[in-house]
């Protein structure tokens, strides 16, 4: 995978890509999932003795790439929150 950094707002938010690179880190479009460049948005909400964070992800299709992504977002999230346990 690849991407960049389009925008960070310490604190609330952070704005990035993501999509397939081949084997030197470069960007390219995946036609076995469909797959090109998505924008991933993390916003930050300060909740006192907690954060918020919402994550969304745009440029898949409705289809099972968009599924897989979820299933992997939410084991990044399990492995995140027992580390911080």
């Amino acid at each position: 995978m690849a991407g960049e950094y389009r925008e960070i707002v310490p604190m609330e938010l952070i704005v990035c890509t993501q999509g397939p690179a081949d084997e030197h880190g470069n960007a390219k479009s995946d036609p076995d999932y469909g797959m090109g460049e998505s924008i991933i948005t993390l916003a930050f909400e300060d909740l006192g003795d907690k954060t918020k964070m919402t994550l969304t992800q745009s440029g898949f299709p409705a289809d099972e790439a968009a599924q897989m992504a979820g299933m992997g977002w939410n084991q990044a999230f399990e492995k995140l929150a027992a580390t911080l346990a």
